[in-house]
């Protein structure tokens, strides 16, 4: 098996350490100001394949707590290309190590994207992690 076809089946067979959550739907939040009522994304939590311990931490933590021992947390922003803030959102990781960058730019890639035409996430306390 080729080694680009071995790296998709593990990134598809094996359990994340980490996961994420849209805390803020800004952009539905705007609509409902301009009379559209839409459904919010506020609570959606990838990737699917996350464990429920990440899971529990991360509806845990949603409005605003503290990370408890074993988890560490980041929160973020998206944007689309122009620059309008979309929506907010938590990372959250187990282990000593910071997230690689399957894990920073899931966000964007699962569900900004799509959902919103984000091109842009940023990491309010690591500015190095952007794309």
């Amino acid at each position: 098996m080729s080694y680009y076809l071995q790296s998709l089946v593990e990134q598809m067979t094996d359990t994340p350490t980490w996961g994420w959550m849209i805390t803020q739907d800004v952009f539905n939040e705007q609509c409902a100001k301009d009379g559209l009522d839409l459904s919010s994304s506020a609570g959606v939590t990838g990737p699917g394949r996350a464990p429920d311990p990440i899971l529990e931490e991360l509806e845990r933590m949603k409005d605003g707590g503290e990370h408890r021992e074993g988890f560490h947390s980041a929160t973020f922003v998206m944007f689309d290309d122009d620059g309008e803030l979309m929506a907010r959102g938590r990372l959250v990781w187990t282990g000593e190590a910071k997230p690689d960058e399957d894990a920073i730019f899931a966000p964007l890639f699962d569900y900004g994207r799509g959902c919103w035409g984000c091109t842009t996430i940023e990491y309010d306390d690591h500015p190095t992690w952007r794309n």
